[in-house]
């Protein structure tokens, strides 16, 4: 018998690497282990009770049947709402599509605009899906590096240097999944200005949007929708601001014509995001912003103890998070990220994801959307493997 035949973009992909750290420390607990999980990227907070009430009061007014593709009227006008009173210029709802999470929409961007061979760039430390939704697409991705001395925040020059004849795309991740790096918002506008002098189409992925530290403003690209409409493209998400991960809720926005073509991949595939998630997100939007806040607090908390801890161990150099709920220390003595966070899961019972998920080795990312005596603990047990691995 032959093999069956596999799509050979497909074939070139490999699992979510935070998905197979999170798999293994669930295999351990089940077996009876205590895990200290500080691989999880989610919030650790229950969805806010007034998004849950609305979720409900959904289904019991009916509201369980398809949607608009591109998602109901009232929470596309929400989304264009927040961004219009964040960015200072008008957004319209009709340019805005809910899909089912943040990652949904960054790969029907993706699938839309590249054609075979197109080159994207995308900046080191990535999320670990972005070099996979580029070649799912059919595209190259060309890695950029932000230097760890520079915080992790990008050089202009460095992308420039990088744009080549088949480039179409560079995607912006800032806050940014792992390092915490938060731009600001003369560095966005200048990265944006740059692309499009070139005519290429820069993706803001903006999921972390409202867990910006220190009372540092959020860089938007959304004043480019006026600006640059051609040229920019936008991706938020209600996952990490209002805990709600598993409800699948995010948003893509653009011009028109990109809207479009999202809108008919979304049409032939998953037709619409869920409609009680949909009630859902517009409850988190238009309703009291008191929970984000509060998460964002406790974050910051939590951030300036683990980074403290771990800048005090021997070896270990962790800049501050501006942004986000991850730490992105690096190990100095480790260059084997994968290894690394092996050998520690396995003697101390602590999961991390390796640096190399996100394009960077001797560095390792830790969640701390977890509890403040987790990242103590935790905290010990990494001083403890690290001085023994010295030793």
């Amino acid at each position: 018998m032959h093999p069956m035949h596999m799509n050979h973009l497909l074939m070139q992909v490999h699992m979510s690497p935070t998905a197979a750290v999170m798999a293994e420390a669930r295999r351990l607990q089940r077996a009876g282990e205590t895990v200290l999980d500080l691989g999880a990227g989610q919030p650790d907070f229950d969805t806010p009770r007034e998004i849950r009430q609305a979720a409900a009061r959904a289904i019991e007014a009916g509201h369980t049947r398809y949607t608009q593709t591109e998602g109901i009227p009232e929470l596309r006008t929400a989304v264009a709402e927040r961004m219009s009173q964040r960015g200072g210029v008008p957004v319209d709802p009709g340019r805005v599509v809910i899909t089912n999470g943040a990652k949904h929409a960054l790969a029907l961007m993706c699938l839309a605009m590249l054609e075979p061979g197109d080159e994207v760039i995308v900046l080191s430390p990535y999320w670990v899906s972005f070099p996979e939704m580029v070649r799912l697409a059919g595209g190259h991705p060309v890695i950029v590096p932000c230097e760890a001395g520079r915080g992790f925040h990008p050089n202009v020059a460095s992308i420039m240097d990088q744009w080549g004849p088949k480039t179409r795309l560079l995607i912006l991740n800032f806050p940014n999944n792992p390092s915490g790096a938060a731009l600001v918002q003369d560095e966005l506008d200048a990265i944006v200005e740059a692309v499009a002098q070139r005519g290429g189409v820069v993706v803001s992925d903006e999921t972390y949007e409202d867990l910006v530290f220190d009372g540092r403003p959020h860089a938007t690209a959304v004043p480019w929708l006026e600006r640059a409409p051609e040229h920019v493209a936008i991706v938020g998400s209600a996952s990490k601001s209002y805990a709600m991960t598993g409800w699948r809720i995010g948003w893509a926005v653009g011009q028109p014509e990109l809207m479009n073509a999202v809108t008919r991949f979304m049409s032939h595939t998953t037709s619409n995001a869920c409609s009680i998630s949909q009630y859902a997100a517009l409850a988190a939007l238009t309703g009291p912003q008191d929970a984000v806040e509060a998460m964002r607090n406790e974050y910051q908390a939590r951030r300036d103890l683990v980074v403290g801890a771990l800048n005090e161990i021997p070896g270990v150099a962790c800049s501050m998070p501006e942004g986000a709920f991850y730490a992105f220390p690096r190990i100095l003595s480790s260059p084997d990220s994968t290894s690394f966070a092996q050998e520690l899961l396995r003697t101390k019972r602590v999961a991390v994801v390796p640096g190399a998920a996100f394009g960077v080795e001797g560095a390792i990312r830790i969640s701390f959307a977890c509890s403040r005596e987790t990242l103590i603990e935790a905290a010990t047990r990494i001083a403890e493997f690290v001085t023994e691995k010295g030793a």
